[in-house]
């Protein structure tokens, strides 16, 4: 009778001991499901400053492309398409030809670049977001576990 007796109690200390672990591991796990709401908020600010700097370059590139074409339109004032051209002796017809395939391969050039860096800019951003979706769906998981664990 009195082994049963103590064992009762050992009981119910445990159980009164499991229900302050449990306050505490609710406590922890709010605590965590904050931290994991703040790393959300922080990586998207990070994901809006990234932004802001993809657009920063290329309003830079579009600038250092418009000085570009300005400097080479002033060196062709001055110098002609003649130190393109072969004996310095063109023709009209020869040098409008050597110009207008100057400016085509220009076009070209410059196209390929900008597509270029647009496509790591893009595939740079899409990885941004890709590893962002990652997080936010793992810390959701976590939330959703800490929801399930309280409940």
């Amino acid at each position: 009778f009195i082994n049963k007796q103590t064992k009762r109690q050992n009981n119910t200390l445990s159980k009164e001991q499991n229900a302050v672990y449990q306050i505490g591991m609710d406590t922890d796990y709010s605590k965590r499901i904050q931290e994991i709401k703040e790393e959300i908020v922080t990586t998207k600010e990070q994901v809006k400053t990234r932004e802001k700097e993809l657009k920063e370059i290329e309003s830079k590139s579009q600038h250092k492309t418009a000085e570009f074409l300005k400097i080479q339109k002033e060196f062709r004032k001055v110098h002609g398409n003649s130190v393109l051209l072969k004996h310095n002796k063109p023709t009209m017809e020869l040098q409008k030809k050597q110009s207008m395939k100057d400016e085509e391969k220009f076009k070209l050039k410059k196209q390929k670049d900008f597509e270029k860096q647009y496509r790591n800019e893009e595939t740079l951003h899409s990885d941004l977001m890709k590893r962002f979706d990652k997080f936010i769906s793992s810390k959701q998981a976590q939330i959703n576990e800490v929801k399930a664990k309280m409940e």
